[in-house]
């Protein structure tokens, strides 16, 4: 995702990175990015893919490859599983960030985005006019 900014952006602009941020992060392209742009990173996620429901056996499709999987979300050690892989991935991504000194943002889709955004504007504002 940063590649692709970093390939069609020339000019030094304020980028919102708007994803899950579930995939493996590129430390490189985030680092050339917010080097060369503003870089505000806005982490969405649904609370349902932090936390698998029990809901069961359940058929998924991979986005990617596009093959079908059975899973038992029924289980608890999946749904555990889930959730640790899931929350270690995010700490990399905030670690990443916390690294190159980006100002994050994390959402999720049950929340109203309107108080963290004002906050986040507030912080930015107050270290751009000091």
């Amino acid at each position: 995702m940063a590649q692709e900014i970093l390939l069609t952006q020339r000019k030094p602009a304020i980028v919102f990175l708007v994803s899950d941020f579930l995939g493996k992060p590129d430390q490189r392209a985030v680092g050339k990015l917010a080097f060369r742009h503003e870089l505000i990173p806005v982490r969405v996620n649904d609370p349902a893919e932090l936390k698998l429901p029990a809901a069961g056996l359940v058929t998924l499709r991979d986005p990617e490859g596009g093959g079908l999987v059975v899973a038992d979300l029924g289980d608890p050690a999946l749904r555990t599983a889930h959730a640790r892989a899931v929350a270690a991935r995010l700490d990399e991504w905030d670690k990443l960030f916390t690294r190159q000194g980006i100002d994050a943002l994390a959402l999720t889709t049950e929340a109203d985005f309107m108080l963290p955004l004002r906050k986040l504007f507030a912080r930015r504002s107050r270290l751009f006019t000091r």
